[in-house]
């Protein structure tokens, strides 16, 4: 039996997206304090970010039982990281503690690459799909 290293990825990828807007929406100081310490508090802001979060994660989350939405979906996880990665590398020094700039930055910079390399496996086992269901 085949493994299905996408859905895996999706499913942890999903699960990963809820937990962050769970936590920023339970709990806005302590995200704040602990992994956005950019700027002044922003409560609706914040709450913002967890709306996009969440949403992003239950589209991860149906996409585990529905392949067609993977590769869309990842694309969209792609973006979002490698958007996020650019405001991260804008306000690399802006960061308190000091490490948390780069490490951010990374870490998003590096996820966004990892993104585009499933989408675009995901894209190719649905092209294979298409191409056994015709046959």
């Amino acid at each position: 039996m085949r493994k299905d290293v996408i859905g895996t990825a999706v499913l942890g990828l999903g699960l990963y997206e809820v937990a962050i807007a769970l936590f920023v929406a339970i709990a806005p100081h302590a995200f704040f304090d602990s992994l956005g310490p950019y700027g002044h508090f922003n409560r609706h802001y914040l709450h913002d970010v967890a709306a996009f979060e969440g949403a992003l994660g239950v589209g991860l989350l149906l996409a585990v039982r529905r392949p067609t939405w993977r590769a869309p979906l990842l694309v969209l996880a792609a973006l979002h990281f490698a958007f996020h990665a650019i405001s991260h590398g804008v306000d690399v020094t802006r960061a308190d503690p000091k490490w948390v700039g780069p490490v951010e930055f990374a870490g998003l910079l590096g996820g966004a690459a990892l993104l585009l390399l499933l989408a675009r496996r995901a894209l190719a086992e649905s092209g294979d799909r298409r191409d056994r269901g015709s046959a």
